[in-house]
């Protein structure tokens, strides 16, 4: 799972017509948001990854991700530090991630409340 499924449900669950319409934005720009990242990771521009990644950071918070958010979080401290070793292995991962992530949120129902 790349996702807290409780944690999902604690926050959305009482409006899951919330959760439709910013996963529907998310759906929708999660791909320019990769491509974002990747740019500043090909051009080696540390300002534009702590930037990019920091954004996508905030996100993937929103939807409970675990692993793609920590990988955010590592890009986006490269970024800031200036640092790109290892750069483009941890994009590949977090691409990989958040493509389960969209994946995985795509067929995800709320439990109802007891």
């Amino acid at each position: 799972m790349t996702f807290d499924e409780n944690e999902l449900n604690m926050m959305f669950g009482d409006d899951p017509e919330i959760y439709e319409e910013i996963f529907s934005d998310f759906a929708d720009t999660y791909k320019e948001m990769l491509e974002a990242v990747s740019v500043a990771v090909n051009d080696k521009n540390a300002e534009a990854l702590q930037i990019s990644a920091h954004t996508l950071k905030g996100v993937l918070a929103t939807f409970c991700s675990t692993t793609a958010k920590d990988i955010s979080f590592k890009l986006e401290e490269m970024g800031k530090d200036s640092i790109f070793d290892g750069v483009d292995e941890l994009y590949s991962s977090l691409e990989k991630e958040v493509e389960a992530l969209i994946n995985e949120l795509k067929s995800f129902s709320f439990k109802k409340a007891a």
